[in-house]
């Protein structure tokens, strides 16, 4: 999280970036040729113009994702405010004692969401009861991304890896094990709600999941 990205920057964003860096470029040259009394730089002395003006932005970008990644910064840049704890339900593909006539297996999920300006993390715990004691598994997201639908909905994708409970009494009757995945959502800003589905690579799963911001 607090590695410095723009992966998730609108192009605008980049290039308003971008212009910054030549300004301050062009403002560190005045002042090297008044001190210098207007002897032009050499060679070296202009790459240690732009790699300083590159240094004062990136200190800048990392001062406010560090203390004031706000929530309206979120919207200026075109990224979705997704950092909270949400509350919901997983369906699986699974059905209860692996019996196609008795109804899908559902699990109580906790989701919290990690975020600054640059990035996110994800990360997510299921439970067999709705008072959420009895823990089934965890996970924790290893690549992010968002994008932005027509509909001014946004898309969440992200690749996990689940730890499952080795003494929980589901790990017998259903061979549950540590297992990676990939998970997509599409975020409705106005009630923030998460809903989607998810993919399990090595057991051949899936499921939806829907949580809702808790208040």
């Amino acid at each position: 999280m607090d590695k410095l990205t723009f992966k998730n920057y609108p192009p605008s964003i980049l290039t308003f970036l971008i212009c910054l860096i030549v300004a301050f470029n062009l403002a560190f040259t005045v002042v090297y040729r008044i001190i210098w009394k207007d002897e032009a730089a050499g060679f070296f002395d202009e790459l240690l113009i732009i790699l300083l003006s590159y240094s004062v932005v990136l200190a800048v970008l990392n001062i406010i994702n560090k203390y004031f990644a706000w929530k309206w910064l979120f919207k200026l840049l075109g990224l979705p405010y997704l950092k909270g704890e949400y509350i919901g339900t997983l369906t699986s593909s699974y059905h209860v004692d692996e019996d196609i006539s008795k109804p899908h297996i559902q699990l109580y999920c906790v989701l919290n969401i990690l975020q600054n300006i640059n990035a996110l993390k994800i990360e997510g715990d299921f439970y067999t009861d709705k008072a959420c004691k009895k823990w089934s598994s965890g996970f924790k997201s290893s690549w992010e991304e968002t994008k932005k639908k027509d509909d001014e909905n946004f898309i969440i994708r992200y690749f996990f890896s689940n730890k499952g409970s080795q003494l929980h009494p589901d790990n017998k009757k259903y061979g549950l094990t540590n297992h990676d995945g990939v998970s997509v959502f599409t975020l409705d800003p106005k009630t923030n709600t998460l809903k989607g589905y998810y993919f399990n690579h090595e057991r051949f799963s899936n499921g939806e999941i829907s949580v809702t911001l808790k208040k």
